[in-house]
């Protein structure tokens, strides 16, 4: 894309092109840029236009403004990265969740374990404050 915009700064060289003039047997005269019988040959010379060209200065703060465009543009990329990185995290934690919250729903009863590693039963009253303590997390984190 730089180069592009370079090149359409570019100052221009003068163009030459070869032209074709004849007049038909009525009087009319022709051009073309191919040639023709009894046609004469002309060369014209177009030079480049006053105010195309552009200043090394000018050149230079193009540059800048398009390397911190483009720097601009690879920072929102890597934010955009990093958020749906984050988002997936979040997702995957939020179905974990759910997921233990629907166990928690579906079995008659839990059990914690110990400092011993015995199976500490719950009673429904437990259970239930188990399941209210996830329905909290799910509100506030999905």
């Amino acid at each position: 894309m730089l180069l592009i915009i370079l090149i359409s700064f570019y100052p221009l060289k003068t163009t030459q092109a070869e032209v074709y003039r004849w007049i038909d047997e009525n009087g009319n005269t022709h051009f073309s840029d191919q040639p023709h019988a009894n046609a004469t040959r002309h060369k014209i010379t177009a030079s480049k236009p006053a105010g195309i060209g552009i200043s090394n200065r000018q050149l230079q703060k193009q540059k800048e403004l398009l390397d911190d465009f483009q720097e601009k543009r690879e920072t929102q990329q890597q934010q955009a990265l990093q958020q749906k990185k984050r988002q997936a995290i979040t997702d995957k934690n939020c179905t974990t969740l759910k997921n233990r919250l629907r166990t928690y729903q579906e079995v008659d009863y839990l059990y914690t374990r110990d400092d011993a590693g015995e199976k500490q039963h719950l009673s429904n009253q437990q259970k239930n404050k188990e399941e209210q303590k996830l329905r909290t997390l799910i509100d506030e984190r999905c």
